[in-house]
């Protein structure tokens, strides 16, 4: 990149914000910072002539920052330029905040990002980006000192019953790191498809639009250059009907709410292991894979059968033992993730500090039971746990009332590893969205959540407020335009079932009908 002074750039437009009942300052930006003051004055990048500096180590971090805003501001800014310019100053050094904490600071001499961290740092620059795009370059002297209230901010993607092309998943990524999330959980598979094909087993070969398993490596590295940890989960009791397709003889029971449940016996733990095999390797060398475990059904298969001490805490353990043995084989420390399940999942006391349960809730209207949750994983010295929280597949416009009230009420819970924006259904991100953009600031910043007024007795305003701003920043940001989502989905697809175009109607694979295999069924 040269040195010389660039051309002023044109500004870019958006959708304006209508008056809101929300009266912060700088209202548009999201996450909303924790600790924010304006100031009088500003900083004007319009005219070309601004500079990044930064050391060795946060150069890369400066580059993508020259790229992004033209790209999202329509504002040109030099990269290092031996100029005496106004700067744009970038580093890493310790704030005596968390890990992913920043500060930023506007002044009429320019601006000054330092974080905790390199995700520190690349977090504080997003808000600089949000900043410069909507004040159309002309950036108000502030100060600002964030850091995020959870561990995890984590979003599912429904892979078991939603095609997910690899452009989407990257996307997905792009736009879940400018909201500053940080874990992507790919549920891999489910009753209805098996989003990945395996290299030495069936699974996978009958669903035309399966990942190659060993692209999840490069979705990986993709990830981690955003600062997102990659979590697969890999179904392991219930919602297993797409790998009892291929193994009938693992089939042990109707799944909770159809679909299947493994039965419990060598050859489905030989499958498992088989399974977890092919996927570990493509991981980070610490890093969590999630086993599903809820929803079941329970059933023993002969070879098991009478035995009194295989019963599903049995089974966690099991599972817990066989997951570590295929760390320890590809070199990886695994973190083991299971769902809470209706009742509570019961785990072996030797592993309850080892392994992170999920309670959830998806619906606003069971705020009791979510507040019953929190109150019965939260505490001292019990398991860690992480929020099951975004929006269940019957809620097709997404949901976000769940997620506000999950993030309120474990905000000070001292075993919370954070929350998990679920997309369950299919692959329509471009109407999930709102469930995404509205969870990614309760999960940031859980003490400054915009709650609805009183006479917002259905949540009209405050949806109608939240989508309004999401329209807007979408059309700042192109990582998150509906068009360009909807462009590398490829076709749509809902609980296994193509929605439009001449196969709308028609299943995506043969396993999204029940495999019809008689077995007994005990409820867990």
């Amino acid at each position: 990149m040269n040195d010389e002074p660039a051309a002023p750039a044109a500004q870019k437009s958006f959708l304006p914000l209508r008056p809101s009942v929300d009266e912060r300052p700088l209202r548009y930006l999201n996450p909303y910072p924790r600790e924010l003051s304006v100031g009088e004055s500003s900083f004007d990048l319009r005219d070309g002539t601004a500079t990044t500096v930064a050391p060795e180590e946060s150069q890369a971090v400066a580059e993508e920052l020259v790229v992004d805003l033209k790209a999202v501001a329509n504002v040109l800014v030099s990269l290092n330029s031996r100029e005496k310019r106004p700067v744009i100053h970038l580093e890493t050094r310790d704030l005596g905040l968390p890990e992913e904490g920043y500060e930023l600071s506007i002044s009429a001499d320019g601006v000054r990002v330092a974080g905790q961290s390199r995700a520190g740092l690349y977090y504080g620059t997003q808000t600089l980006l949000q900043i410069a795009a909507f004040e159309q370059g002309t950036l108000p002297c502030l100060q600002i000192r964030d850091w995020p209230s959870y561990k995890w901010r984590a979003v599912m993607l429904d892979m078991g019953r939603g095609v997910y092309s690899r452009a989407l998943i990257e996307r997905c990524i792009r736009i879940m790191a400018r909201l500053k999330l940080n874990l992507l959980h790919l549920h891999l598979f489910d009753d209805e498809i098996m989003g990945v094909r395996f290299n030495n087993l069936e699974l996978g070969r009958e669903n035309p639009h399966a990942l190659p398993i060993d692209v999840l490596s490069d979705i990986v590295k993709y990830a981690r250059k955003y600062h997102i940890t990659v979590s697969p989960e890999i179904e392991s009791w219930g919602h297993v009907n797409s790998v009892v397709y291929h193994y009938p003889e693992c089939y042990g029971a109707p799944g909770m709410w159809g679909g299947s449940s493994f039965g419990i016996g060598a050859r489905t733990l030989e499958i498992l292991e088989k399974m977890y095999d092919e996927v570990v390797p493509h991981l980070e060398d610490q890093c969590l894979v999630h086993l599903g475990m809820d929803e079941a059904n329970w059933a023993v298969l002969p070879d098991l059968e009478g035995r009194d001490e295989v019963n599903p805490e049995w089974l966690v353990d099991r599972l817990y033992d066989i997951l570590m043995n295929v760390g320890d084989r590809h070199g990886k420390k695994i973190t083991m993730r299971l769902w809470a399940d209706h009742g509570g999942r019961p785990i072996p006391a030797h592993i309850r500090d080892k392994v992170i349960v999920e309670p959830w809730n998806y619906w606003e209207l069971a705020r009791a039971d979510i507040e019953t949750k929190v109150e019965r994983y939260g505490g001292e010295g019990k398991t860690p746990f992480l929020i099951g929280a975004g929006k269940p597949a019957m809620a097709q416009n997404g949901a976000f009332g769940a997620t506000r009230l999950w993030s309120r009420a474990a905000r000070n819970t001292p075993n919370c590893e954070g929350v998990n924006i679920t997309l369950w259904g299919g692959n329509l991100v471009e109407r999930y969205l709102i469930s995404l953009y509205a969870g990614a600031g309760y999960t940031w910043n859980a003490d400054n959540i915009q709650e609805p007024e009183g006479r917002d007795t259905h949540r009209e305003i405050l949806r109608g407020d939240l989508t309004a701003r999401m329209m807007s920043w979408q059309t700042l940001f192109p990582d998150a335009e509906e068009s360009a989502i909807v462009n590398d989905r490829g076709p749509a697809v809902h609980l296994g079932y193509y929605v439009a175009g001449p196969d709308a109607g028609k299943p995506v694979a043969p396993t999204a009908h029940p495999v019809n295999v008689t077995a007994k069924d005990e409820t867990q």
